[in-house]
């Protein structure tokens, strides 16, 4: 399977229709991600892991700054490429860590193909895409959302960085006063600690 000249990678089986969870990865680090959720789960789900080909550049929603802002045309790629498995999960969820979990939660509002999101240590940061998710309608209802952050993050020495602890409440209270059903959860430590831990509890928490 490719998508941008990348391999997908499928873990587990969809038989019985089981949830499809689409994981965008930085590092290839899908089956460790895979491997820790499993432990934290007896639910069953398969997991596509897409290493992505140029993270800043289709991670993000617009420009900015090296940030390449292509997220609208990854999204139809992986439409096609979720679309050419002809499987029949019982639903699919996106999940992703830093720019990845941004990638995640603009997804809800650009494709119709995902039900649930999870952004672990999301880069909501990015300048302008709190006010867009304030202005913006989701194309479907969410059943499920799942944010965190560490605890360190908002503390982070480059001042636009520091303020993901100021975006990410603000996202989280507009999802609860839309009645999302929508979870925070903080960890320990910096934007680089336990990462395949924090992104695999964001994903069993939106199975």
């Amino acid at each position: 399977m490719e998508t941008c000249g990348k391999n997908w990678k499928l873990y587990g089986e969809l038989e019985g229709k089981r949830p499809l969870v689409v994981l965008n990865t930085v590092a290839d680090e899908g089956e460790k991600v895979w491997l820790v959720a499993r432990k934290m789960t007896d639910k069953p789900f398969a997991l596509l892991s897409i290493p992505c080909p140029d993270w800043n550049r289709y991670m993000t929603p617009w420009p900015f700054r090296n940030f390449g802002g292509e997220a609208d045309t990854y999204i139809r790629e992986i439409g096609k490429t979720v679309e050419s498995l002809e499987i029949t999960p019982a639903f699919i969820c996106i999940a992703g860590y830093s720019l990845g979990g941004l990638f995640a939660l603009y997804s809800m509002y650009r494709t119709t193909l995902f039900s649930s999101f999870a952004s672990a240590s999301g880069s909501l940061w990015y300048p302008g895409f709190s006010d867009f998710v304030l202005s913006s309608k989701p194309l479907v209802k969410p059943e499920r959302i799942y944010l965190s952050l560490g605890d360190k993050e908002p503390k982070a020495g480059n001042a636009l960085m520091r303020s993901v602890g100021e975006r990410t409440a603000e996202i989280f209270e507009h999802y609860q006063k839309e009645c999302f059903s929508v979870r925070f959860e903080s960890n320990p430590g910096n934007h680089f600690t336990d990462t395949e831990k924090r992104m695999a509890k964001g994903i069993t928490a939106i199975l």
